[in-house]
């Protein structure tokens, strides 16, 4: 029986609450955690980080900690979006400290060094940026209809969308030269995700130094909320295979 942890970093803009329906495609024996960022979810009263840097240093601190009490048992980190992104710094950096992640699931993302390949949603109007979310699913169209919480809502994701394109940059920037995450990794994409082109999932390869599956499913940029069965069979494939 193979026991231990998955992880999950939410997307832009979003929060843990992404993950909700997450444990039921799990095997019994392995927990789910989701990670809520500052300033959005549960912790929406708090100040949100807007330096990547520290946002990547405050999840290595809180995913070294975990490490520690899994005691041998397995860590799995993943993300969807920004999630991915930020899921792949932390494991660098755990791994730079001695206590690597045992396996990535990196979700609706291209690699850093592939970032110019993904539209700037930040800088549309709160017109376009409106249709935009409503059409990839971000926020339901209810509440886009509904001007007060369009207008709580809009600042919101524009800030997590934003903060996203900084992370990529600064990402991007410190790759040159660096280790590659050196563990099992599984990328999932979406065959019709308009901000994350199928075309370019393969450049996870220049980043990892590891066995790495890239699995395609129908849908958009979120195409998972309509294929958890088959995320769940590919995270139970990926637990086994890793738990040996």
């Amino acid at each position: 029986m193979t026991t231990g942890q998955l992880i999950m970093l939410p997307h832009a803009g979003g929060s843990a609450h992404a993950y909700r329906d997450w444990a039921s495609i799990l095997p019994a024996e392995f927990a789910l955690s989701a990670v809520e960022y500052p300033g959005y979810g549960s912790r929406i009263s708090e100040e949100p980080i807007d330096d990547p840097a520290v946002m990547i240093s405050e999840l290595a601190g809180l995913l070294a900690e975990v490490r520690a009490q899994l005691d041998g048992r397995l860590l799995i980190l993943g993300g969807h979006s920004l999630g991915a992104i930020l899921a792949y710094e932390v494991a660098l950096v755990l791994q730079a400290a001695g206590r690597p992640v045992d396996a990535l699931l990196l979700s609706g993302s291209v690699p850093a060094h592939q970032g110019h390949l993904v539209p700037d949603l930040s800088v549309l109007s709160d017109a376009a940026l409106a249709a935009a979310l409503g059409a990839d699913g971000d926020i339901p169209a209810a509440v886009l209809d509904d001007a007060d919480a369009r207008s709580f809502y809009l600042p919101l994701v524009r800030r997590g969308l934003a903060f996203a394109r900084r992370t990529s940059a600064v990402a991007a920037t410190r790759s040159a030269g660096r280790e590659r995450v050196h563990a099992p990794v599984v990328v999932l994409g979406g065959t019709a995700d308009r901000r994350c082109p199928a075309s370019a999932l393969g450049s996870w390869a220049d980043v990892v130094d590891g066995p790495l599956e890239i699995a395609l499913l129908p849908g958009g940029h979120f195409f998972h909320r309509g294929q958890l069965g088959e995320v769940g069979r590919l995270l139970t494939g990926l637990i086994t295979r890793v738990g040996g």
